[in-house]
Order: C-alpha cells, then sequence, then structure tokens
C-alpha cells in the first residue's frame, strides 16, 4: 500500500480544537517563534467525539528502552514520553509534557519505547501514531516542524525503517510544507490531548499527529516484511538531521531555528499480549 497524505497542516478549524484559547499554552520547547512523512493518516471517521473516542489510555508506549540524552529534568526527562500524550493544537505545541531530542549521533538524537513486551500488530487503517509538536506558521499551509525517522523492532536489536523520503525540487533546501515530509514523523500538530482532548487518537482529522499503516512496509522478504507480517515491539524515534538523506549525501536539513524534536508520546493501535 502506497503511504497516503489524509490532508496537509490546515488551519484551525479544519483538524481539532484551538490551542491557541488555552492562556498556558505556548510555542514548540524549541522556540516561541510565529513564523518562520508524509506519515499515512487514517481517514476513517467513525469516531472524534469523547462518547465514541474509546478507551486507549492503556495503548500508549509505557516503558522508555533506551534514551541517551536523558537528563531527569524538564524537556530532559525521557519519562515525559511514556506518560500519555497531551498535545496543544494546532497554534501553540505542548512545551513542559514533552521529551526533547537533538542532533548529536549516539548522544541524544533518538529514543527507544516499548509496550511493556507486548506486540504492536497489524489491522486495518493506522497501526501506531507518533506524536510529536509541531504546529502552524500563522494560519499555514506550512509548519514548524522537526521531522523524526521511525524505526520497528522485534526484538528491539534488529530495526527496519519506516520509508520515509524528503521530495523537494531541491533537497539541499528545507521547506516547511508537510507534504514534501513523506513517511516522516513530527509532520502534523497534536490535538488529541488525554485529560483535554481526548477523541480518537486514531482519527487523524480529531486527533493530529502522524499516523502509519505496516502495511506501508516494503514485501523485502526481511525484517520489514515481517515486522509487516508479525508485528514489533520497539519503536526507535530518530531525529532525521542526524541522518544522512540518501538523494544529497548529506544530513536531512531542517528549520533553521529547530534544535530536535520534541516527543509527547506514541499510541498503538492493536495490540497483543504478543
Amino acid at each position: 500500500m502506497a503511504l497516503v497524505l489524509a490532508c496537509a497542516c490546515t488551519e484551525e478549524g479544519d483538524g481539532g480544537p484551538d490551542a491557541s484559547t488555552d492562556a498556558d499554552a505556548g510555542s514548540d520547547a524549541d522556540s516561541d517563534t510565529d513564523g518562520d512523512t508524509d506519515s499515512d493518516t487514517d481517514t476513517e471517521s467513525d469516531a472524534g467525539t469523547q462518547e465514541d473516542a474509546g478507551d486507549y489510555s492503556q495503548n500508549v508506549a509505557d516503558e522508555v528502552v533506551d534514551a541517551p540524552g536523558d537528563t531527569g529534568e524538564g524537556t530532559g526527562d525521557a519519562s515525559n514520553a511514556v506518560n500519555g500524550v497531551h498535545g496543544g493544537g494546532s497554534s501553540m505545541g505542548n512545551t513542559s509534557d514533552v521529551f526533547s531530542l537533538g542532533y548529536d549521533e549516539g548522544v541524544d538524537n533518538y529514543i527507544v519505547l516499548g509496550w511493556s513486551g507486548r506486540l504492536v500488530e497489524n489491522g486495518p487503517g493506522t497501526d501506531f501514531a507518533v506524536f510529536e509538536n509541531a504546529f502552524l506558521i500563522g494560519a499555514g499551509p506550512a509548519c514548524f516542524m522537526d521531522h523524526v525517522v521511525v524505526f520497528l523492532s522485534f526484538d528491539g536489536t534488529t530495526w527496519a525503517h519506516f520509508p520515509h523520503d524528503y521530495v523537494n525540487s531541491d533537497e539541499t533546501t528545507y521547506s516547511q510544507l508537510p507534504e514534501k515530509w513523506q513517511g516522516f514523523a513530527g509532520v502534523y500538530p497534536v490535538y488529541y490531548n488525554a485529560d483535554t482532548n481526548p477523541v480518537n487518537p486514531f482519527d487523524f482529522g480529531a486527533a493530529g499527529g502522524d499516523h502509519f499503516d505496516l502495511d506501508d512496509l516494503p514485501d523485502d522478504g526481511g525484517d520489514a516484511q515481517a515486522i509487516k507480517s508479525g508485528g514489533f515491539k520497539y519503536i526507535k524515534l530518530v531525529t532525521a538531521p542526524s541522518m544522512t538523506n540518501p538523494d544529497t549525501s548529506a544530513n536531512y536539513v531542517h528549520e533553521p531555528i529547530s534544535n530536535g524534536a520534541d516527543i509527547d508520546g506514541v499510541l498503538a493501535r492493536y495490540l497483543s499480549d504478543g
């Protein structure tokens, strides 16, 4: 199945509650600027209100397996990535309850999460969603983004990356348009908030975030295909600018004022005891 872009980063009212009405809301943890992947998005519309959202409170990744940049304090506290998703909406991000990654390879550029040994399985539509901290620039469609490459593993040792591609006409220059970042996380604003907006986290229009379908993994006869059919237990989130873009042989470009992704949480849709 090809990666599908359900919608671009849109003006408030098209996808979720207006976080700008919250007097305590702030900007992305990296910056308070107002100016300056495409992940597979679930187009199902059978949810989106608190009444029919279902209970996914036990589906959040609840285990920090590895986080070399963990300081235990503030946005350097890796436990912020496993204590539930608390998105700030389209105009302002969540500034406190996130774990901030950096660009220093092997030092602070990744986090590995798990579900306490449970297995994330392949099912209809979105199989898991990554919630970072992107937000609109003005009315959009441009977004402030901190891109993340997603890796999956059954055993925590062998990893398969989710297909991703930066498709700007000039890949040596940075684009603020979400549709240029196909298959990355850290692209779309997060409307889902476990406390104040507990919509169905797998309804892209209501919840935002970056949605992934295991059917989009390649039939490569190897690790990716095995995960596609058998599921995974661990997810590794790596800042894209700390990785090489194979199309340019240089690291992926990034927003000039960005210094790393802010991980709010990851939710799995289909879980079993493995």
